[in-house]
């Protein structure tokens, strides 16, 4: 009993929390930081930049400052100030108080953005998390951005794959359609057999149906949903959407109702795809050759 009132009790305090300022978080992320070099004692101060392959780095000597100068290979890890602002963010996004999240992430990627590759895992995972919502919530140019600035710095396979299916699905979702395509044709040179995600195949389909290249499309949307297992596949759904918008246009009923019928038995929803939204319910059947009246 006095565990669940403990526990109840950090609860209410986790909630009576005021929310975090814009202006709080920035003197928490303007604290001093911390600079950790390969098989040396960490020092204290400030990052400055990267100038000519070497990290300009400020600490305190002798009353005032001075810069030092790194080699990049040298530098294991940057412990940069700010962990109060992660979890006001993440406690935001708990709340759905996506607004104030998004504002909390954006004050860090901005601290943080320019040494991604001297950052832990973890913060390359929420780093994600912030691309990711500013996509669905912010700034689609300034989410693949950050998207893009992650595919040089995340080594673990998993995390990179949802951070290069991001940065794909923004070039096709924006005006950034030209580079889409050979986006895509490399994501699916790049994976073998059953995968994590179907997301190459469904843009390179959807490409090929706003092109009218309806059989293209089936072909191309079928693909993942034939080698697909039981194993969950991200973006699956968009390619059983396309494939039943193209079976639709090329006018084949019975494949078309095979594939919804597989689709409900898979437990997949509908995708919120503007171009599909047309093709989520079965149009009524038409006679192609009215008979001639009398």
């Amino acid at each position: 009993m006095k565990i669940f009132l403990i526990a109840w009790v950090l609860a209410l305090a986790a909630i009576a929390l005021p929310a975090m300022t814009l202006e709080q978080a920035q003197a928490s992320l303007n604290q001093s930081q911390g600079l950790v070099l390969k098989g040396r004692r960490p020092l204290s101060g400030k990052v400055m930049g990267i100038v000519d392959d070497q990290l300009v780095f400020r600490a305190a000597r002798a009353g005032g400052t001075l810069d030092y100068r790194y080699d990049i290979e040298e530098v294991e890890r940057i412990q940069f100030p700010g962990n109060d602002v992660a979890y006001a963010a993440q406690q935001a996004m708990r709340n759905s108080e996506d607004a104030e999240a998004l504002m909390l992430m954006k004050a860090m990627f901005a601290q943080r953005g320019s040494y991604l590759k001297y950052l832990t895992p973890g913060e390359h995972a929420f780093f994600y998390q912030y691309a990711e919502l500013e996509f669905e919530q912010g700034d689609p140019y300034v989410a693949v951005a950050a998207g893009i600035a992650l595919q040089d710095a995340v080594t673990d396979p998993v995390l990179l794959r949802k951070v290069d299916d991001l940065v794909l699905l923004g070039h096709y979702q924006l005006p950034l359609k030209e580079n889409a395509r050979e986006l895509a044709e490399k994501w699916v040179a790049e994976t073998q057999g059953y995968g994590p995600s179907a997301l190459g195949y469904y843009v390179l389909g959807q490409l090929d149906f706003d092109a009218e290249e309806y059989d293209a499309a089936l072909w191309r949307a079928l693909r993942p949903v034939t080698f697909s297992s039981q194993f969950p596949m991200d973006y699956l759904n968009y390619c059983y959407a396309l494939a039943i918008a193209s079976c639709i246009e090329l006018e084949l009923p019975e494949e078309e109702q095979k594939l919804r019928a597989e689709m409900t038995d898979r437990g997949f929803s509908w995708p919120k795809i503007e171009v599909l939204a047309a093709y989520e319910t079965s149009a009524p059947t038409t006679l192609k050759n009215e008979p001639d009246t009398p």
